[in-house]
């Protein structure tokens, strides 16, 4: 059985970009219903020495969440 040290790189820190933002529609005067989109990309070959010089990974996606909102 293969263990989680084989899939995940621990030994070595990324720094990332997140974009993204949300919406509250009401739905009379307690229930609402928002919606949510973010935006995630990895960055890769960031050298301390060089701060402008920033390569974009392969590492994106997207995620999407619709949920409930309650006004109390």
């Amino acid at each position: 059985m293969a263990g989680l040290e084989e899939f995940i790189e621990t030994d070595r820190n990324s720094f990332g970009i997140i974009t993204g933002g949300s919406v509250i529609v009401p739905i009379g005067k307690l229930l609402g219903v928002k919606g949510d989109v973010r935006y995630f990309h990895g960055l890769s070959n960031v050298d301390p020495d060089q701060p402008g010089d920033i390569d974009l990974s392969g590492f994106h996606f997207f995620r999407f969440n619709v949920g409930v909102s309650l006004r109390l």
